[in-house]
């Protein structure tokens, strides 16, 4: 009897794990869904700003690119905006490095009112009809695209984590030979 019920005890923890790891695996996102991969390079795009004005990928010149997609209701979206804002963007856009954000989806006067509540200096494009987020994919959110001066895919990632952005400045600082 003791076996048994030890039997079944470890079975169900067994089964739990396996259960909080998927949980986890598909909260986190994951590569799986993307429509774009590492190496590969970004197509260009055109979108429009918040402020109407358009914005062509193709006339951007940078050491990098960090893209990020993301949507205006989303917590750990403004968490990586912000990041972005302060971490990246202000410290290393004269040096050589863009940063852009494309809320998929949304109204434009949503976005532009989200963009000067939180104060966002970067290009922030309205991809209104969701053509840039079928092009690279995925519909976990933030959803990030770091490229290369070539815009040759060097890193994609899902979902924001302070503690590893740090990792990310790191990484986008050293494509921009900084």
């Amino acid at each position: 009897m003791w076996n048994k019920w030890k039997l079944r005890r470890s079975t169900w923890q067994t089964v739990a794990i396996v259960v909080v790891l998927a949980v986890l695996a598909a909260c986190r996102g994951g590569l799986s869904d993307w429509k774009v991969s590492e190496g590969q390079l970004l197509p260009d795009f055109e979108l429009p700003t918040v402020d109407g004005r358009s914005y062509d990928f193709r006339e951007i010149e940078a050491n990098a690119y960090v893209i990020t997609r993301f949507a205006t209701w989303c917590p750990p979206c403004q968490a990586e905006l912000r990041a972005l804002e302060d971490l990246v963007w202000k410290p290393l856009r004269e040096k050589g490095v863009a940063v852009i954000a494309v809320s998929s989806g949304e109204d434009p006067e949503t976005v532009k009112q989200f963009v000067e509540r939180h104060e966002l200096t970067f290009p922030v494009l309205v991809d209104r009809d969701g053509d840039f987020a079928r092009t690279v994919g995925g519909n976990s959110i933030p959803r990030l695209l770091i490229l290369d001066r070539e815009r040759r895919i060097v890193r994609l990632k899902v979902g924001y984590y302070g503690p590893e952005f740090v990792k990310t400045v790191e990484e986008v600082q050293k494509l921009a030979g900084l």
